[in-house]
């Protein structure tokens, strides 16, 4: 099944809304597309999910913790 990047990025902002911390995984792997330490601390913005997500990003990964609750 292949899953559309708007899709995928809805489903990213939904998240945040919802109070999780997302970032970007790499495609086939378990980590961070980017550098991602900082989101241990806060949820990404909606802009950094726009950004994220519009540039070939199509795995979404959820920040465990205290950040998301």
């Amino acid at each position: 099944m292949t899953t559309s990047t708007n899709s995928i990025r809805d489903a990213a902002l939904q998240y945040i809304h919802d109070g999780y911390s997302v970032v970007p995984i790499r495609e086939g792997e378990k980590r961070p597309a980017i550098a991602g330490e900082e989101f241990q601390r806060r949820i990404a913005t909606e802009a950094e999910v726009e950004q994220w997500f519009s540039n070939n990003h199509n795995q979404i990964g959820i920040v465990s913790g205290c950040v998301s609750g």
